[in-house]
């Protein structure tokens, strides 16, 4: 995926645009090409179980094969922290609007989930002035957006491939708009807290074109990114291609081979983001020559 795949926003009308413009579409041929080709990869894992994988899972095989394949086996949970929280909330802000309309009271899927996630034993450090600002920033956005019913937008859209028997590809999609049910440009809507695309953020652009790719055939036109900013420039749109699509698919195709590795006992383990919150990098080789000073 090159730079020139992902462009600014930089206007209300810039973004009208993007949503009217119905992209060019992905040639058949081409998402049945890399389907055979993550089917012939997948085929190499251990039949003794189904593997799921994730745009997080995807993300940590290409790090750190050892770390990515204990969380494939669900050995290691996702960790939370403070961003993440907020980050959650907000973009479950966007989606209750988009679901109940604006006579949803604003503080209650805040509440809900603070609640949700203290059931469980979890803590959260939010306070009275977070919430706030997390429900004050997700107006604003939903303003921006000015998305209507004719759109037919579905918010938490769960999507699916099968590679294999036992190997599929699983996502949600924050909200889709368009289709061919609304007779309107097709696109996924990605809500993110910070709009500074780091390399896995756009790892995850990769991932999430070839899984909308695999699961809707021709992939949508575009995905576009909303931040949280009061700026009408805070936005940012993966316009798709079949460039897009085979890029998310060599990330998947490392993904798969990592992932064989590490089932099979032999990961290649690399120092990087995920040492901090790594279980093994006490006995770990490669993580003592990184830190050495």
């Amino acid at each position: 995926m090159s730079a020139t795949d992902i462009v600014w926003l930089e206007s209300e009308a810039a973004l009208v645009e993007a949503l009217w413009r119905p992209g060019d579409p992905v040639a058949g041929d081409v998402i049945a090409e890399v389907r055979h080709e993550l089917a012939e990869l997948a085929s190499q894992l251990p039949t003794e179980q189904t593997w799921r994988l994730t745009k997080r899972i995807v993300a940590s095989l290409v790090a750190c094969e050892r770390y990515g394949t204990a969380e494939l086996r669900r050995e290691i949970a996702t960790p939370r922290n403070r961003a993440m929280d907020l980050g959650t909330v907000f973009e479950a802000g966007v989606r209750s609007w988009f679901a109940y309309g604006a006579e949803y009271h604003a503080g209650d899927d805040v509440a809900l989930w603070l609640e949700a996630v203290t059931a469980d034993g979890g803590t959260v450090e939010l306070d009275a002035e977070q919430m706030a600002d997390v429900v004050t920033r997700r107006a604003r956005l939903v303003e921006r957006l000015g998305i209507e019913e004719a759109w037919w937008p579905r918010t938490e859209v769960r999507a699916r491939a099968d590679l294999t028997d036992h190997v599929l590809l699983t996502g949600r999609f924050d909200l889709v708009v368009g289709g061919a049910a609304s007779g309107r440009p097709h696109h996924l809507v990605e809500i993110k807290s910070s709009l500074a695309l780091s390399e896995e953020h756009e790892s995850e652009l990769r991932f999430y074109a070839l899984l909308a790719g695999l699961r809707y055939g021709p992939p949508p036109a575009s995905i576009i990114l909303l931040g949280p900013g009061e700026a009408v420039a805070d936005a940012r749109q993966l316009v798709m291609s079949e460039r897009v699509v085979r890029d998310g698919a060599r990330l998947v195709a490392d993904a798969l081979r990592a992932a064989a590795r590490g089932l099979a006992g032999a990961p290649i383990e690399r120092a990087g983001p995920r040492c901090t919150q790594c279980p093994f990098r006490e006995d770990c080789a490669t993580y003592a020559e990184a830190a050495a000073p």
